[in-house]
């Protein structure tokens, strides 16, 4: 089998060398080539779309889709609560975190003179009231007016510090009375979220339990219209 190839392969070589059918060479390979591509492009082209198809519907992890995006045309009503501020209160209106804030029936001085003679009537020790606009008018300064009445009951407080020295630092109790362009306002500290605050861990839970019911009773009979 080998000898005749070699054989073969002898003899068809000076043919091969001859320059006439080298020149022949381009003529019968180039359209070979040209045959062979046309039939190949098709093939190439349908997987190129597809992949092409492919990357054009799945969506990348990294876009934002129509789902994330809020809807202009989508009324206040119908959005998350989360996403609604509350337009009518400005943030310097907001409550302050831990406090029991409530509207009062009374100016600022008539407010003050009705807590005191209540906490007095009750036996609480009132300490002292501080006058802030006073005192800003005293350095020059402008404020609208502003009290802090101080009072206390040690049979009550000393337990809780007892619980957690720390809490001294909110003792003893202080009314807040003020007011802004949305009238008079009354305020104190919640009791429970002082407990929070200094990690009383049920410490002298009962004595909370009181002193939440006693000072929610005092304040609202100086707020009251009655």
């Amino acid at each position: 089998m080998v000898t005749p190839l070699k054989n073969t392969m002898r003899d068809f070589l000076p043919v091969m060398q001859n320059p006439r059918f080298v020149s022949l060479v381009p003529l019968i390979w180039v359209p070979l080539i040209g045959i062979a591509l046309n039939a190949c492009t098709p093939a190439v082209s349908e997987g190129v779309g597809e992949a092409t198809t492919t990357e054009a519907v799945a969506p990348s992890s990294a876009q934002v889709t129509d789902a994330d995006m809020p809807d202009a045309d989508m009324p206040d009503a119908q959005m998350p609560d989360a996403q609604m501020p509350d337009a009518d209160m400005p943030d310097a209106q907001m409550p302050a975190e831990g406090l029991v804030v409530k509207a009062s029936a009374h100016d600022v001085d008539e407010t003050t003179a009705r807590l005191t003679k209540v906490l007095e009537a009750k036996g609480l020790t009132v300490f002292t009231t501080i006058d802030h606009q006073a005192n800003a008018a005293g350095a020059d300064l402008e404020l609208p007016p502003t009290r802090v009445v101080i009072f206390g009951n040690a049979k009550l407080g000393t337990p809780l510090m007892q619980c957690a020295p720390s809490l001294a630092i909110d003792l003893p109790q202080k009314v807040l009375i003020w007011q802004d362009e949305a009238g008079v306002k009354l305020a104190y500290n919640d009791p429970q979220y002082l407990a929070q605050r200094h990690r009383l861990d049920g410490c002298g839970a009962e004595v909370l339990k009181k002193i939440t019911g006693a000072l929610d009773g005092l304040t609202q009979q100086a707020v009251d219209a009655s």
